[in-house]
Parts: C-alpha cells; structure tokens; sequence
C-alpha cells in the first residue's frame, strides 16, 4: 500500500480501500480483506518484536475497545518435537500438496506473492469433510501424524486454548478424523495476504510455522497486525521463524502476512488450529472492532 506522508492520511487511504473491497461478492461472510493492499515490507513507523532462543516467550497484551482485554501469545519452540514436525511437513504433507497451482482455501486477492497457497483439511461443515482431504487419502496417516506432533507441541504452551477449541467443537460426530482438539486444520505454502478479520473464527486459535532452513532466518516473513500500536507505533510486525507459535483472537484483532522474498529452495509452512463458528451450538463471537491505530 503507498505510503502517505502522516498516519492520518495513511489511515484514511487504508480505509477508502477496504470500503471498496468487493470481497463480499466471493463469500457468504465478509472476511474483510482489502484486495491489493500488501505489506512488501515493515514500515519503520511499525512496532518490530522478535523471538530469540534467549527470549523466547512474549506476551502482548491487547486492550479492546469494548473494555476487554485479549494476550497474544508468542513462543519460540526448539526442540526434537520440532525437528520430527518439520521432516514430516516437508518432506511429507508438502510433497502430496506440492503439484496443486493453489490451494481451496481461496481469498480471492490481487497481487502479493505467485507461489502463496493456503488449503483446508479436515470438516467443511459439520458431517462434511474437504475434497482436499482425498489428496492425502492415501496416505492419511501422514496428516494425522503431523496434527499428532503439532498438537503435543502446542500443549506445553497453549493447553487452555487447544482445550477452548476442542471445548467448542466437540460433539457424537467427534474429532477423530484429524486430531483431538480441531476439526480443521489450514496449511499454508510461503503465505502473503491482505489485512483481515476470520468472522469464522469463535475463540483464540493458534499458528505454528516451519522453514525447510531452520537454520537460517527469513528476514523478510513478518507476521503484521496492523491495527495494533505499542508506545504509538503505527502497527505491530512479529518476525516469523522456524519454530515460532503464536495464539491470537483472529475475529477482532486484524492481521495479515507480508509478501516474503522466497530463496532458490525455500518453503516457508504455517499451520492453523482453531474454533469455527460453525461446529459451535453455544452462539456466536462479538464483533469487535479495534480501530488503526
């Protein structure tokens, strides 16, 4: 997006564009993407945070506009847990998916990066599971392998927001066809979207990303929350890395991925776990708005 001269202008262009967003036309809910607007990269006026081995838990506690709080959790994680989750997506969910232009997971946007793909597994709605799942028909241990490493890594950090998921989605249909907390799962390949609210989302859910170098950092994979401020910063960037997990509100805190620079080589994965509006009898999530900033 082009960069005006004061975040008062930069506010008002930003908000003419997601006015005019003819995302609604695609979907039966409004996701709220603004078609076209990209982060290339981190503006300086945006607030950076960095996990490190030496610092690698952060909370970032978030005050709503309706009086509520909301912490968004990031975790750094190294361990063997990691190192088996990532030859499993790498070498193995990523090779079946790898021949598909793009994923079924479509947002519909122009621009960012050529090679981002997002696909959905597991339940569409209730009783009714993903085509994508019969790409892994095959071999649908392997899936169920990777949602079984991620879910016993995720539960040393987020056990209360898996339990809220699980909590949320459980009923007789039950959660055997993937895990034991989500009835769906998003992966995506080297990600780069617009800024948005998932109104599909009921509770917290949470991402955990995987290079195929973990050794060496992506300088340009940011996480961006671009209504958000600390100490007036206009925006708040998280720098993506091998490893990294984050759990968040994804119905009221926007956010969006900026447009990498992918090596000769380079796979950047996300995966995504979290409570879906449809899988829940107990009613629907508040629409909050938190205003940029």
């Amino acid at each position: 997006m082009e960069q005006s001269s004061t975040p008062e202008e930069r506010r008002e262009a930003y908000n003419k564009k997601r006015a005019s967003t003819d995302s609604r036309k695609f979907t039966n809910k409004n996701n709220n993407y603004v078609n076209g607007t990209f982060y290339g990269e981190v503006p300086n006026s945006v607030h950076k945070i960095e996990a490190t081995v030496d610092n690698p838990k952060i909370d970032l506690k978030i005050d709503l506009m309706d009086g509520r709080s909301s912490t968004i959790r990031i975790r750094l994680v190294h361990s063997l847990k990691m190192q088996l989750m990532n030859e499993t997506a790498h070498k193995n969910v990523s090779e079946h998916l790898a021949g598909y232009k793009k994923g079924n997971a479509h947002t519909h946007v122009e621009g960012g990066n050529k090679h981002s793909k997002m696909f959905a597994f597991g339940e569409r709605n209730p009783g009714q599971e993903y085509a994508t799942n019969k790409r892994m028909e095959e071999d649908w241990k392997i899936m169920q392998e990777f949602v079984k490493i991620k879910e016993s890594i995720l539960e040393e950090e987020f056990q209360d927001t898996l339990n809220t998921i699980r909590n949320m989605e459980e009923n007789e249909s039950n959660l055997n066809l993937l895990g034991k907390y989500s009835r769906t799962l998003d992966i995506s390949f080297n990600l780069s979207n617009p800024s948005h609210l998932d109104r599909g989302d009921q509770c917290k859910g949470v991402s955990m990303w995987l290079s195929n170098f973990p050794s060496s950092d992506n300088d340009s994979w940011w996480f961006v929350l671009p209504n958000l401020s600390i100490n007036g910063s206009d925006g708040v960037a998280i720098h993506l890395k091998h490893g990294l997990c984050i759990d968040w509100e994804g119905s009221i805190i926007r956010h969006c991925t900026l447009v990498p620079t992918i090596r000769d080589g380079e796979e950047l994965l996300g995966s995504f776990l979290g409570g879906k509006h449809k899988f829940n009898q107990n009613g629907s999530a508040s629409e909050t708005v938190i205003p940029i900033v």
